[in-house]
């Protein structure tokens, strides 16, 4: 089994040679010689689970009109992902709003545009790995 980061209501393994490290509510993991970072934010909603709605609202304000948002499933979390290339910074984003009740997961990758084949299948093989805690 992997090392295990475990956020306040949620875990995820981490497995070598990606490392996760915690600032101010967020969590990064890259690999020491890999080409972008992950970066994961929590949020728990009060008064009911999350729901598709919030989720697309919130998917909409943070990537560029037009861009195609499709359904993801994240291990034990589900909700909306899209894809799209910042053309000013050259830099290829996925971002992801994805739910377990009333726990909200931001998640989002990024490295210089046409590197992201190189990392993406570990990105989501590490991502299929999120649990919540009891």
């Amino acid at each position: 089994m992997h090392p295990v980061f475990e956020g306040r209501t949620w875990s995820l393994e981490i497995p070598p040679p990606w490392r996760a490290t915690q600032s101010e509510g967020i969590i990064q993991i890259s690999q020491p010689e890999g080409v972008g970072a992950l970066h994961i934010s929590f949020a728990r909603k009060r008064g009911g689970p999350v729901s598709k709605e919030e989720i697309l609202e919130q998917i909409g304000a943070t990537a560029p009109v037009g861009t195609d948002v499709e359904t993801s499933v994240l291990g034990e979390f589900s909700g909306q992902s899209a894809e799209y290339v910042d053309w000013h910074t050259d830099h290829f984003w996925k971002r992801w709003f994805v739910s377990n009740r009333s726990d909200l997961l931001f998640i989002t990758y990024t490295c210089q545009r046409g590197d992201e084949d190189l990392e993406i299948p570990g990105v989501l093989d590490l991502l299929a790995t999120l649990r919540t805690r009891a």
